[in-house]
């Protein structure tokens, strides 16, 4: 879904959402939003997607401290849910640019 977002509009889903900030994914019939209200499916899946500022060092390698790169970021997809008394998390950490910028 993340690279559909990034597809559809770099701008208006990826370079102009909060970093470090949750957020959820949902479809209006239409098309697919993101935004800041959980959302649960089946009443107990729960996944959101943070989005990461990304640095570039001196030789364009991706690096702690550097270079902001504005048409990059990281993006972390959590899913959580519930079994038993207990909450269950898997996360996956990947890098999307914006390889469509004119």
């Amino acid at each position: 879904m993340v690279k559909f977002l990034r597809d559809t509009d770099w701008d208006t889903y990826i370079a102009s959402s909060s970093v470090d900030t949750e957020y959820y994914l949902s479809f209006d019939g239409s098309s697919w939003q993101i935004n800041t209200t959980p959302i649960y499916i089946d009443d107990s899946f729960q996944r959101h997607i943070i989005f990461s500022e990304v640095y570039r060092d001196g030789v364009s390698d991706i690096a702690e401290t550097g270079t902001l790169d504005v048409d990059a970021r990281k993006v972390e997809v959590v899913v959580s849910w519930q079994a038993g008394n207990a909450t269950s998390t898997k996360s996956i950490e990947t890098y999307i640019t914006n390889f469509f910028k004119e």
